[in-house]
C-alpha cells in the first residue's frame, strides 16, 4: 500500500496544509532587460535570455522591501515565504522552446531532409547520421528561439570631467527586447499559511529586472492561479509507469553525490528519494551556475549543474512520483534550480510545465503561411524584402545550381539569425517549384506591410 505524499521543502521539511499551488505568472517588458551572465570583466557583457528564477525572485523581494508588502508584513513573515514556502521559477521569453540534450537532427539539412527532432530518449533509435542526406547530426541545447531572437545589443561610452566620450571606452550590453513577454511559474508550498501573500502574488505590479536599472529592467507583472492543479493540491496526480519513465530538467540542475561533492549524475539524488530508484541513461550538458545578491552586493557561489534539456531515463519510480517532483530536484530549488518535466513515452505529464504555453496553431501547408506563423509580426517587415531578394537569386541561378544559391540565401547574416523553425520554413520557402508565383505573393506582402 502506497502512502500519500505531498511536496516537501527544498530543506526536506513538510510544509503542512492542504499542499502545493502552483501560479503562472507573465512579465511583460516596458524597457529592455539585460541580466547578465557571468562576472567577466570585458568591453562586452553576456546576458540570460531566459530570466533565471533567482533574478524575478530577487525583484520580488525587492518590490516587498520597497513599501509593496502585504499589510502587515514583518521580517519574520518575508522569511518564512521567501526562503522557506516559495519557489519562484524562470521567465521564458515568448518565441523559445526546449531543445532536449537528447534529440538531433540534421545539422546541414537539405529541402528533403525532416525538420522535426528525433528524441533519443523516447523513440530510442540510434542515430549516427541524416537518414536521408547521410550529414552530420545537430544536438539539442536547451532553451531556444524558434523565431527571430528578441534581444539587441546596447552600446555606452565612458564620459570625460567634462561629459565627453573618451576614447577607447565603448562597452556593449545585449539585452531582451522591449514588449517581449516572458512567462514563468511559482509554487507556494504551504498556500493555508499565506493567503494573504497568495493574494498580494496575484496583485499587478512593475518589477525591475536585472541590472542597469535605471534606465533599463523595467516590466510589467501578473500573476494568476494555474488552472490545471492535479497532482498537487491532494488530487491524484498522474500515475507514472514502473517500469521506465524519461526526466527532463526545464531549469539548470544542480545535484551532489553521496560525499556531498558537485557532480553530473543524477543517482545519488534519485536513491536518496527513493531507494529502487536508477538511472538507465542520461544525456548531460554540464553548466556554470552563479549569480548576484544585490542585498549584500556579492557575488553568489559558482555550482556546477545540468543544463537545461537535460534528459534522463529512470526506472524504479513509484507511481505517485509527481506530486513529489512539484518542487523539483537538487540544490536551489527556491531560486527557480531543478525544475523537472516528467515525460512518459505518450508524452509530457501536463501538470509539471512551468510554462503557461499559449495553444498551438495548426500547422500551415504552405511554406510561406508557415514562415509569417513563426517570425514575430514586429520583424516581417523588414524581413520580407530579403526573403524576396532571397527567392529571385535562386530563381534567376542557373539551371543544376539551385542548390548552391539557396544555401547561399541562408549562409547571409539576416538568415543565420533566424531561429530554427523560421529556417526551416525559408528552407521549404525557397526549395518550392512554382518560385514565380512565391516571388509574386512575396511582392504583393511587402506592399500591404508599407
Amino acid at each position: 500500500m502506497t502512502a500519500t505524499v505531498t511536496p516537501t521543502r527544498p530543506d526536506g521539511t513538510s510544509p503542512g496544509g492542504s499542499g502545493a499551488v502552483v501560479l503562472h505568472y507573465t512579465l511583460k517588458a516596458l524597457g529592455r532587460i539585460s541580466a547578465a551572465r557571468g562576472g567577466e570583466v570585458g568591453n562586452s557583457r553576456r546576458i540570460h535570455e531566459v530570466i533565471p528564477g533567482s533574478v524575478v525572485r530577487g525583484a520580488l523581494a525587492a518590490a516587498w522591501w520597497a513599501g509593496d508588502a502585504p499589510s502587515g508584513a514583518n521580517a519574520a513573515r518575508f522569511r518564512e515565504l521567501f526562503e522557506s514556502d516559495l519557489i519562484v521559477r524562470q521567465a521564458v521569453p515568448d518565441g523559445m522552446s526546449l531543445e532536449p540534450i537528447s534529440a538531433r537532427r540534421c545539422k546541414y539539412p537539405t529541402p528533403a531532409c525532416p525538420v522535426e527532432w528525433h528524441d533519443l530518449a523516447q523513440q530510442g533509435e540510434p542515430m549516427k547520421k541524416c537518414p536521408t542526406c547521410g550529414g552530420a547530426l545537430d544536438a539539442g541545447r536547451g532553451w531556444a528561439w524558434t523565431e527571430t531572437p528578441r534581444t539587441v545589443h546596447v552600446t555606452r561610452t565612458a564620459l570625460a570631467a567634462d561629459e565627453t566620450a573618451q576614447d577607447d571606452q565603448l562597452f556593449t550590453r545585449r539585452a531582451v527586447r522591449s514588449r517581449t513577454v516572458l512567462r514563468g511559474s511559482v509554487v507556494m508550498l504551504n498556500p493555508d499559511a499565506h493567503t494573504e501573500d497568495l493574494a498580494w502574488l496575484t496583485q499587478p505590479r512593475e518589477l525591475r529586472i536585472g541590472g542597469q536599472r535605471s534606465h533599463m529592467g523595467q516590466t510589467g507583472w501578473t500573476c494568476a492561479r494555474a488552472l490545471d492543479q492535479s497532482g498537487l493540491s491532494g488530487a491524484v496526480g498522474t500515475a507514472l509507469s514502473p517500469e521506465r519513465v524519461t526526466l527532463r530538467t526545464l531549469s539548470p540542475l544542480i545535484v551532489i553525490d553521496d560525499c556531498g561533492a558537485p557532480t553530473l549524475d543524477l543517482g545519488p539524488t534519485l536513491r536518496r528519494c527513493w531507494p529502487e530508484a536508477r538511472v538507465v541513461d542520461e544525456w548531460v550538458r554540464p553548466a556554470r551556475v552563479s549569480g548576484w545578491h544585490v542585498a549584500s552586493g556579492l557575488p553568489k557561489p559558482e555550482d556546477l549543474a545540468c543544463e537545461a534539456g537535460s534528459t534522463f531515463v529512470i526506472e524504479g519510480l513509484p507511481a505517485d512520483a509527481t506530486r513529489q517532483l512539484v518542487p523539483g530536484l537538487g540544490l536551489r530549488r527556491l531560486e527557480g534550480f531543478g525544475e523537472i518535466e516528467v515525460v512518459a513515452m505518450e508524452g509530457p505529464v501536463p501538470a509539471q510545465r512551468s510554462v503557461a504555453e499559449p495553444a498551438e496553431r495548426a500547422p500551415a501547408e504552405d511554406p510561406l503561411d508557415r514562415f509569417i506563423a513563426v517570425v514575430p509580426a514586429g520583424d516581417l517587415p523588414a524581413l520580407l524584402p530579403r526573403v524576396a531578394e532571397g527567392v529571385r537569386s535562386v530563381l534567376e541561378a542557373r539551371p543544376g545550381t539551385r542548390g548552391e544559391a539557396l544555401a547561399a540565401v541562408l549562409r547571409q547574416p539576416w538568415a543565420m539569425q533566424l531561429g530554427a523553425g523560421a529556417r526551416a520554413s525559408l528552407s521549404a520557402l525557397l526549395a518550392v517549384e512554382d518560385l514565380p508565383t512565391m516571388r509574386n505573393r512575396l511582392d504583393a506582402l511587402r506592399e500591404a506591410h508599407r
